[in-house]
């Protein structure tokens, strides 16, 4: 569930302070106490309204190599990302009618995340969200399913306050800030829920509109069906084994399906023995129509 915190401190910290915190700690949201440690330590980065500028202006020192290894949109600054966590600034702008410029961000889009994610309002009147909850666990995870979800709150980001959002269980849509707004989010990558989907939700319809991550594996599957191959068909048999993401492994079987008509008893026992109620929802389905 959501959680917001607003704590007073005059205490400032550095960047590498933070860092050296969240090094030297074994944080696990799901625990309140790190939690509620790790939000004050943002608090205190607050308190320092100069480091923000400072690693700008070390990014611009080294202009032809500037986020490298940033895969995220251009207006995501990587302050710094490791195996244990991440640390980054989001840039917000008001209302824009470029179409461009709209894809960078998550205006206008409901969606969950597969990780814990701590975020501090750090400049500006900050973007107002508005949270709702879903259960993960009763949600098969396929486009247009039905989903149970229930309306919080509406929240504003303000400077010096903080938000948590808890992975595949809060749901949220950011608005446009009247002013350019800046959050600074820490996410725990070691307990991110990798295996799980993001979605994309249609709340007025409550049901999931889209899925959001590794769009182009699940293209590059379904595509296979067009060039069937045994070469291809073995890597794809591969795939739909090892692959932790239940939707990339339904979209494996279902090519498989399609790649070997005449043959698909060896198939169908692979699919009956996934353990994803959303691969076995598929393998009932495909049993009802067959008798």
């Amino acid at each position: 569930m959501s959680i917001k915190f607003n704590y007073s401190t005059d205490k400032s910290i550095t960047i590498d302070q933070l860092k050296n915190y969240l090094d030297s700690t074994n944080i696990s949201y799901s625990n309140r106490e790190d939690l509620n440690s790790c939000a004050l330590k943002l608090t205190e980065l607050y308190n320092n309204r100069n480091f923000l500028a400072d690693i700008l202006i070390e990014e611009l020192k080294n202009h032809n190599n500037i986020q490298s290894s940033n895969n995220y949109t251009s207006q995501v600054i990587i302050i710094e990302s490791n195996k244990k966590y991440t640390i980054r600034a989001n840039i917000w702008l008001p209302y824009a009618n470029n179409l461009e410029e709209k894809k960078l961000y998550a205006y206008d889009n409901y969606h969950d995340h597969n990780f814990d994610l701590l975020t501090l309002g750090y400049f500006g009147p900050g973007y107002e969200t508005i949270l709702f909850e879903y259960d993960a666990e009763k949600t098969y995870g396929y486009i247009g399913e039905k989903v149970n979800i229930n309306f919080k709150e509406k929240y504003t980001l303000k400077e010096g306050e903080i938000l948590f959002l808890e992975k595949s269980k809060d749901i949220h849509l950011q608005c446009y800030p009247s002013e350019m707004s800046v959050s600074i989010n820490i996410i725990m990558n070691e307990f991110s829920n990798k295996k799980s989907s993001q979605f994309e939700f249609d709340i007025n319809d409550s049901s999931i509109k889209r899925i959001l991550n590794n769009q182009s594996s699940k293209f590059l599957i379904e595509l296979s069906s067009f060039f069937p191959s045994e070469n291809l068909f073995e890597v794809i048999k591969t795939i739909s084994v090892k692959n932790p993401y239940d939707y990339i492994r339904l979209s494996c079987f279902k090519t498989l399906l399609e790649m070997n008509k005449d043959s698909t008893t060896d198939i169908l026992n692979y699919i009956r023995k996934d353990p994803s109620k959303l691969i076995n929802s598929h393998y009932l389905k495909i049993v009802e129509q067959n008798n």
